[in-house]
């Protein structure tokens, strides 16, 4: 196919033969397995007369035929110039008839101008066809539409005994089941699907949850399969409110087995729209590059979004979901990926279970400095660094508690310190190490004063109240001197 470059408009085809004895003619072509909602298109290659014995004689009229210049070009008559240029020479013998533009087809090998039927074509001369007529397109008047209904049937009438080429929206692949009277094809509707992965660095994408704190960076990929001869394709992938984007981050690329890997170009090979929740990306028809697509090709969309401020927290999942759309309507199964951001409830009390109100950093492990956090009702938040930078929000690495929920930290380890008791107490001698778990709860470490509950977030520190001074017994407030003369 490198000589002919495929119509984005045009994404499936069949050939088939309809014959009938009878003048009054009509046949049916029944679709099993169609698409709901989109539109298939019977077009008349060649007419077709039969003979006592039901052998088949097709013709085409160089005077009405919209397929004739193609049909030249893939036959005996073809000029040395269209042999050379296309992939689909002499498929065809055509012999004058003695009526004015009328030629009588046979097929390459048949042997005998009476065809009776599919019986006299080579599957591959079939094959070649079908691909021929595909990069050419849908030509002339529609002898035939039908759009299916729910049920995946559908029907097409036409009116004259001949070769039909059927057209859908969809991008799928129709075979024949029979060739009479009235034919039976089946859409195998090789539709195209998306699998979404997700990762929390710029590799090993897996289906696997995601885990992270708020202004982490996820990364995403949206593989797209059947991509050959999609009409109509798009991406349509969907943030929920805790995730933004990363717009320069989106790269597209046409990947293939037994093709080198190509990073398609926006606005020559698609278009995309962003919005806050998300973008959309169109696939142009006419992209040379994706005119190229075979069986094997996938298209791959990568990029990255950041966990902001408004990201549910778990047992909620900030979700990325992906879907592709094509033909006039239909639209693939939906995937997603599940990123999940976590949260503590820290407690402060005294020996007999009263709370008291301390102070507190946070550090995350690998990290040197304590968390930035903004102050939250009921406690405080992992701030973004967009809040960190800004001169107009107040943001803290002191917690103070009480009794406080911090949220938007990540599955993982981190540090809790103490740096400054409550007057009266003993302030922590050492730091303590919070684990939060991907199942929401939490355990501690390294600190005897510091407790979690068994199947919950919640973080207790203990302080004890501190040790008065000893007296100096009898001396009291008496002062000695010397006198001295």
């Amino acid at each position: 196919m490198s000589k002919l470059k495929k119509l984005g408009s045009l994404l499936l085809a069949l050939v088939f033969a309809l014959g009938l004895t009878c003048t009054a003619f009509a046949a049916d072509i029944t679709i099993t397995n169609a698409n709901a909602g989109e539109t298939y298109n019977a077009y008349l290659i060649f007419t077709a007369t039969t003979s006592d014995s039901g052998g088949v004689t097709y013709y085409i009229d160089s005077n009405t035929s919209a397929y004739w210049d193609y049909i030249v070009a893939m036959s005996n008559l073809a000029s040395d110039e269209q042999k050379e240029a296309s992939d689909y020479a002499e498929l065809f013998t055509l012999v004058e008839t003695g009526t004015d533009g009328l030629y009588q087809v046979t097929w390459v090998g048949d042997g005998d101008s009476s065809n009776d039927g599919e019986e006299g074509h080579e599957d591959e001369v079939d094959s070649a066809i079908i691909a021929y007529l595909v990069s050419v397109g849908a030509k002339g008047s529609v002898a035939g539409t039908v759009t299916p209904d729910e049920d995946g049937s559908a029907k097409i009438t036409v009116s004259k005994a001949g070769y039909y080429f059927v057209t859908t929206t969809t991008g799928s692949v129709v075979s024949i089941n029979t060739s009479a009277d009235s034919v039976n094809i089946t859409d195998k509707n090789a539709e195209p699907t998306v699998d979404k992965k997700a990762s929390e660095t710029a590799s090993n994408y897996s289906d696997s949850d995601t885990y992270a704190q708020i202004g982490d960076t996820v990364y995403f990929q949206s593989t797209i399969s059947n991509v050959a001869d999609a009409a109509n394709l798009k991406l349509i992938d969907t943030l929920s409110e805790g995730l933004t984007l990363n717009e320069n981050s989106i790269v597209v690329t046409l990947d293939d087995t037994t093709l080198d890997d190509t990073t398609l170009v926006k606005d020559i090979d698609y278009t995309i729209v962003t919005s806050s929740t998300g973008f959309t990306i169109t696939f142009l028809s006419t992209s040379e590059t994706l005119a190229a697509a075979t069986s094997t090709s996938t298209i791959v969309v990568t990029y990255n979004a950041t966990v902001n401020g408004d990201a549910d927290i778990y047992t909620d999942a900030n979700t990325n979901t992906t879907y592709v759309t094509y033909g006039n309507s239909s639209e693939s199964e939906k995937d997603s990926t599940k990123t999940y951001v976590y949260d503590i409830d820290l407690s402060k009390k005294d020996g007999s279970g009263n709370t008291l109100t301390a102070k507190f950093t946070l550090t995350r492990s690998g990290e040197s400095s304590p968390v930035y956090f903004v102050a939250v009702k009921g406690g405080y938040r992992v701030a973004t660094a967009d809040e960190i930078a800004s001169e107009e929000v107040t943001t803290t690495t002191t917690i103070e508690a009480g009794s406080v929920n911090i949220s938007g930290l990540d599955a993982g380890t981190y540090t809790l310190t103490e740096t400054e008791a409550p007057e009266g107490y003993n302030q922590l001698t050492s730091s303590v190490t919070i684990t939060i778990n991907t199942d929401g709860t939490v355990t501690v470490s390294g600190n005897d004063l510091v407790s979690s509950t068994s199947s919950t977030n919640d973080v207790t520190v203990i302080n004890n109240a501190g040790s008065s001074l000893p007296s100096t017994g009898g001396i009291g407030t008496t002062i000695f001197y010397v006198v001295g003369g």
